[in-house]
């Protein structure tokens, strides 16, 4: 008996023991997890310290759109490391503020972004009542994003915040402004307030000798397109689509004396569809989303496929010889016959295009 009671006692001591380094072993385990955790806290806190992301909202970008209910902004971001992932845009009205995060991933130093914050009822913001718009940066750090402090703001100051494309009225530097109306029929104004000038095509057909009691035959073709009976608007300036690299006859090509105007929306006379939209070379490209004329009709041109001058413009329309021919077009056509469907005789009567001059 006695023998057990001693094999028991050593028992006992040898739970104890093990009871005592389980616990240990739990308490380091605690104590690193703190330890970890505090240094993981201030490591992250250093490193959105040594975060420098600077933004500089760009003044002359800012623009108020009453139409669509938007800001519009460009933001610049200076040198300053740090993973930018976000921009945060606080609007204010003097009373309320209204915020926005919109992505900026992939912006790097020295990168310049445009932006479009919404402002309507039902955000709660009000862009007729907008004072300040600010911006701060949020970074991305060991996967966690983190909102730093405002780096810019820009002030709106007077009136200078209501003048803009696309509030209805026309203000200085626009040629138009539709409101809400802009780039919708009957086609009178751009989005960014540029007028969408007109094409027709006359109703009267003429020979090649366009010059009549004109001084050459460009500027006879130019009297004629702006006396049509068909001419929309006499009280404006009307010009002839057509080439011509002859003193003599006038000379019309895409760099002098040119009647298009680059990237540049074009319209049927009547109102009723878009004809296309001009390059910056002041020309249409191969084919044309309407057609200038839903009628069937050809017309001179004397110009290629490429728009370039075409010498067969009978002597630079100047004369209605039979034997001579003109370059012509296909005013009902898409492709590239709209300007150039071959060349007919002098002597035929075809019709001229015309458009419209700011």
């Amino acid at each position: 008996m006695r023998k057990m009671r001693r094999n028991k006692k050593g028992l006992s001591a040898v739970v104890s023991n093990l009871i005592l380094i389980i616990l240990a072993i739990v308490a380091i385990t605690i104590v690193w997890v703190v330890v970890k955790n505090m240094i993981s806290g201030e490591t992250e806190e250093i490193s959105v310290g040594l975060s420098r992301v600077s933004l500089e909202i760009l003044t002359k970008s800012v623009k108020l759109n009453y139409a669509s209910s938007i800001v519009s902004l460009s933001v610049e971001r200076n040198i300053g490391k740090g993973n930018l992932t976000k921009i945060k845009f606080i609007l204010s009205d003097g009373t309320k503020t209204y915020s926005q995060e919109l992505d900026s991933s992939g912006m790097n130093e020295l990168d310049t972004r445009s932006f479009n914050v919404l402002c309507n009822i039902t955000t709660g913001c009000n862009l007729t009542k907008l004072q300040k718009i600010s911006i701060a940066p949020i970074v991305a750090i060991e996967g966690k994003e983190h909102l730093l402090g405002i780096v810019d703001e820009y002030i709106f100051e007077g009136d200078e915040f209501a003048v803009f494309c696309g509030n209805g009225v026309k203000e200085s530097g626009e040629e138009c402004d539709e409101g809400a109306n802009n780039m919708k029929s009957p086609y009178y104004c751009e989005y960014n307030c540029k007028k969408i000038l007109m094409i027709f095509v006359t109703s009267a057909s003429y020979t090649g000798n366009l010059k009549g009691a004109s001084s050459d035959g460009i500027a006879g073709a130019d009297a004629k397109c702006g006396s049509d009976i068909i001419n929309p608007d006499t009280g404006k300036t009307w010009k002839a689509i057509i080439m011509s690299n002859e003193i003599s006859g006038g000379i019309r090509n895409t760099s002098i004396n040119w009647v298009l105007e680059a990237d540049r929306y074009y319209k049927r006379a009547d109102n009723s569809d878009l004809i296309a939209k001009t390059t910056s070379q002041k020309v249409f490209g191969i084919n044309l989303d309407n057609s200038i004329s839903t009628a069937s009709a050809n017309v001179w041109t004397g110009i290629f496929s490429n728009w370039v001058v075409w010498q067969q413009n009978c002597v630079n329309w100047t004369s209605s010889a039979s034997g001579l021919t003109g370059g012509y077009g296909s005013a009902s056509a898409t492709g590239t016959t709209y300007i150039n469907s071959g060349s007919q005789s002098c002597s035929n009567p075809l019709k001229l295009y015309c458009a419209e001059q700011l």
